[in-house]
């Protein structure tokens, strides 16, 4: 999807989810849109739970090199953060 039906799209499912008080599971790559739309995430490695909490406590730059093997740098705002890939841990 484009980026503009991808927000139209979570704010869909946030909204559902919090006027039904219900649980919404995603899977999703899009970890700027994770932390925008989430109150809690899990980043996965290996098959395992590598970290779980609040967005800002899970995507973090540290979890990013781990997880992901990136080097990157987060922007705090106030729609949730933003990630800027720099380069591959040991890549240009």
């Amino acid at each position: 999807m484009d980026i503009r039906h991808q927000l139209e799209v979570m704010g869909l499912i946030r909204r559902i989810a919090v006027e039904k008080h219900c649980a919404v599971i995603l899977v999703m790559h899009d970890l700027t849109l994770v932390s925008r739309y989430s109150d809690r995430v899990v980043l996965m490695k290996d098959g395992k739970v590598w970290a779980d909490g609040a967005p800002g406590q899970t995507i973090t730059v540290e979890n990013l090199r781990a997880v992901y093997g990136i080097e990157s740098t987060l922007f705090q705002t106030e729609q949730g953060l933003v990630i800027l890939p720099l380069h591959s841990v040991g890549g240009a």
